[in-house]
């Protein structure tokens, strides 16, 4: 077979459009760099300019990941504190149960290049955008002074629940389901419990 022409930064654009395609239908193991190479038609060495070795592809695809699921994020920004949440919670819904294989593989650190500063930063990033919001939310509220929290320990509490329900839903362990008291779907009730909590 030949070798497909690719212009510069062409090919790493392909390998990384295509490692998403894999990834969402056959999952994490899928991702190899010689079989990416092999169905775009390149030769096996032309992916090393882009990607040395296998755990800077899975990285990439990581960032990218990342990076969409920031997108769902900003789309809360100005509005009030528990609004911004909900947003949050809604993109973070949104994306694991659309994308169940991209959700499953950015959360897992194995295989990717470990320190990398493009990922960590935006992990940093979209953690700070939670944490904004929980402030905004905690903000003007009358504290009881023997229960008083760090935000860093709202924001872990939040995440560690959104996170869970969707690990379970995916896992098979949950159904999609709907709380009739509140007229909300489960996963938005939650949500609602715990920001009710948490007033």
């Amino acid at each position: 077979m030949s070798s497909k022409a690719y212009h510069h930064g062409e090919l790493r654009q392909a390998l990384l459009e295509h490692a998403m395609r894999l990834l969402d239908t056959e999952g994490e193991t899928a991702l190899g760099v010689r079989r990416l190479a092999r169905e775009l038609g390149v030769a096996h060495s032309a992916p090393a300019n882009h990607f040395p070795r296998k755990s800077d592809l899975l990285t990439a695809v990581a960032v990218r990941c990342f990076e969409d699921l920031e997108k769902s994020f900003e789309s809360g920004s100005g509005k009030s504190g528990q609004q911004r949440l909900r947003k949050i919670a809604d993109g973070l819904y949104g994306y694991a149960f659309r994308f169940p294989q991209r959700y499953r593989f950015m959360f897992r650190p194995e295989g990717l290049r470990n320190p990398d500063p493009l990922l960590r930063g935006i992990m940093e990033r979209l953690y700070a955008e939670l944490g904004a919001a929980l402030s905004m939310s905690l903000k003007g509220r009358q504290p009881d002074p023997e229960r008083t929290f760090a935000v860093d320990s709202y924001a872990i509490s939040l995440w560690s629940m959104l996170h869970g329900y969707i690990l379970m839903r995916l896992d098979g362990n949950f159904e999609a389901g709907r709380d009739e008291l509140a007229g909300l779907d489960r996963e938005q009730a939650i949500l609602e419990l715990w920001l009710t909590t948490c007033d």
